[in-house]
C-alpha cells in the first residue's frame, strides 16, 4: 500500500466527499483514501463545517 502524502484530516475529507456522492462501497472508499470509521468520527465535525460553509455559498449567489 503506498503512503500518502495527505494529513488524516484531507484524507478523511475527501472519503466524505466520495461517501457523500456515491462513490462505491463505504469499506472500498475508506480502504482507497486510508482512512477508518475511527478517523471519519474525529473529523466529522470538520466535514459539517465545511457542508456549512458550502451551504452559505451557494445561498450568497
Amino acid at each position: 500500500m503506498r503512503i500518502s502524502p495527505l494529513s488524516t484530516l484531507h484524507r478523511s475529507l475527501i472519503a466524505f466527499s466520495a461517501l457523500h456522492l456515491g462513490y462505491g462501497p463505504r469499506a472500498v472508499v475508506l480502504a482507497t483514501h486510508q482512512v477508518t470509521e475511527a478517523d471519519l468520527r474525529h473529523h466529522q465535525s470538520d466535514w459539517q463545517r465545511l457542508q456549512a460553509l458550502r451551504a452559505v455559498e451557494r445561498t450568497a449567489q
